[in-house]
């Protein structure tokens, strides 16, 4: 789900660095950039000085690491390739296959 507020990744790099380098404060950060002035204090909190460290996207964490995501986009497309395209039950299917594997879960947990 996309922020409630029309703010971007950019704008919040920018807004983490000038309460960093000392040119706004976070509540004057906030305002200027049109962040609610929560969520940039949550990122000033996990940002370290000197080194900016913003996550990449919103939201829960991926149950699939990103590794197992690529291969299995990487199957889709080749078993497109070969002719065979795959529907959103295969795709499912072959998740829950790899989740079981990643997360050594024999019992039946699902996507």
């Amino acid at each position: 789900m996309p922020p409630r507020t029309p703010y971007t990744q950019v704008t919040m790099e920018k807004a983490v660095h000038d309460v960093l380098s000392k040119v706004h404060t976070a509540s004057t950060a906030a305002q200027a950039y049109g962040i609610p002035s929560r969520t940039l204090r949550k990122h000033l909190a996990k940002a370290h000085p000197g080194v900016i460290e913003i996550p990449t996207s919103f939201g829960r964490a991926p149950i699939l690491p990103r590794q197992y995501e690529e291969d299995l986009a990487t199957w889709i497309v080749g078993m497109e390739r070969d002719g065979k395209p795959v529907g959103y039950r295969e795709i499912v299917q072959k998740a829950n296959n790899i989740l079981d594997v990643v997360h050594d879960t024999t019992n039946g947990t699902n996507l």
